[in-house]
């Protein structure tokens, strides 16, 4: 009696963990995780669980693409109405060329220009969702900035006094871009001077060098700023005159506030190094409001010389897809300015007859240059959509993968269910 009673403890114990299993393993179906753990343990667990981690990142690989895929069709938008307001400005101009035109049809002419040339400015400035639909440096049309090829205190006038009644140069351009890096040659004779350089506001310079001496050999600092960058600077010393000796050593070493190294000059290891304050160096943020750069000389002594060159900052690889997973390199897009590539790089009119003719000449080349953009935006839908498709096709096969290391008979399951629980059921009735 005893013994029949233990079986049947035993058996609905028995009956209980089947069930208890069974009811898991329903509630896991569709869950390859999960249905690995009841059926294989902990190395299908891993094996599942590294497929559904491949498949996380696939489908946000897919995803970047797809966001990829909808930025350049925001694109390939600005490029059609750029093309459309390019040749209502060409048709415009070539209105405005002619010399019979009286004063009146040329002022609403040159009123609906300049109105046109705004409209295209603000599809070159879009922005979704922080990131810019177009980026100028990428555009067919450059400009090269000449900022100064060398001055020194006795080639142009000083443009006024400090509040110490210190003389000062100034040097102001229109550089075109609001960000750009900047090589600076400076070097004080007989006393310190003070180079910075500033936007609009004189008192938050995006560089400072504070009060700079030297031992009679040039000095060079690189500064590259930018409104999506903090502003810094590169420090590397110069052997003017080619004797192999650093003369500057001892007082760039001690301006800069840190030890010499084993170089000859004390600087080789860091030359590369960028800076945003280091000793009496400092700098601060720029703007995106303006593109105008000016470079400003401080002078105690009576004697310096400074070489100022301006260049684009070169512009980061753009990339689609997901990092750590499928990516692909993709063209800069970019839309010129419509400036005259002459010195001061005035806008595109057509005031006159001769400013009309010419605007028509730049407006044919920047809607010649818009073939090319369209070429380079053909090719980023190729790239991306080839990328996207072998992404899916990859999703698709460890889906696939997955479906079969954890696929169950759902109604198998049920029905050992039942079975367990009618058994355990029948077995605990026969204990009362």
């Amino acid at each position: 009696m005893f013994g029949t009673i233990d079986y049947l403890n035993r058996n609905v114990a028995h009956k209980s963990l089947l069930n208890n299993k069974s009811v898991r393993k329903i509630a896991g179906a569709g869950d390859p995780v999960k249905t690995l753990a009841e059926e294989q343990g902990s190395g299908g667990v891993s094996f599942a669980a590294n497929l559904q981690n491949l498949n996380k990142y696939k489908r946000g690989s897919i995803n970047a693409f797809q966001n990829a895929l909808s930025m350049m069709q925001m694109q390939s938008e600005g490029l059609r109405q750029a093309k459309k307001i390019y040749n209502r400005m060409l048709s415009v101009a070539q209105m405005a060329a002619d010399p019979s035109a009286g004063s009146d049809t040329r002022s609403l002419l040159a009123e609906e220009f300049a109105d046109l040339r705004e409209q295209s400015i603000a599809i070159n400035a879009m922005t979704v969702n922080g990131k810019d639909l177009f980026d100028a440096r990428a555009a067919s049309t450059q400009y090269s900035v000449d900022f100064t090829d060398g001055f020194s205190q006795t080639d142009i006038p000083h443009t006024g006094l400090d509040s110490s009644g210190r003389k000062y140069w100034d040097i102001t351009k229109d550089v075109i871009y609001n960000s750009g890096q900047i090589t600076i040659d400076h070097r004080p004779y007989s006393a310190w001077d003070k180079v910075t350089i500033f936007q609009d506001d004189v008192n938050s310079p995006l560089f400072d060098t504070g009060e700079w001496t030297t031992n009679s050999e040039f000095d060079r600092f690189i500064v590259k700023y930018g409104p999506d960058r903090e502003t810094t600077f590169q420090f590397q010393p110069q052997d003017t005159n080619g004797d192999g000796t650093y003369d500057n050593k001892t007082r760039y070493i001690g301006h800069l506030g840190l030890a010499a190294d084993n170089s000859a000059s004390g600087w080789e290891t860091r030359k590369n190094s960028e800076y945003q304050n280091l000793g009496l160096v400092s700098t601060n943020k720029s703007t995106a409001l303006t593109s105008d750069l000016t470079v400003r000389i401080t002078a105690t002594g009576t004697v310096f010389d400074i070489n100022v060159n301006w260049d684009p900052l070169e512009m980061d690889d753009s990339l689609a897809g997901r990092s750590g997973d499928m990516q692909v390199n993709l063209n800069q897009m970019g839309l010129g300015y419509l400036r005259q590539n002459t010195a001061g790089f005035p806008t595109i009119s057509v005031g006159t007859t001769a400013d009309a003719l010419n605007a028509i000449d730049l407006l044919r080349t920047e809607i010649e240059n818009l073939g090319d953009q369209k070429g380079k935006l053909g090719s980023n839908f190729n790239r991306v959509e080839i990328a996207m498709d072998a992404a899916q096709k990859q999703l698709m096969t460890q889906e696939k993968a997955l479906s079969q290391v954890g696929g169950t008979d759902l109604t198998a399951d049920l029905i050992e269910l039942s079975k367990t629980r009618i058994e355990r059921h029948q077995n605990a009735a026969l204990m009362t």
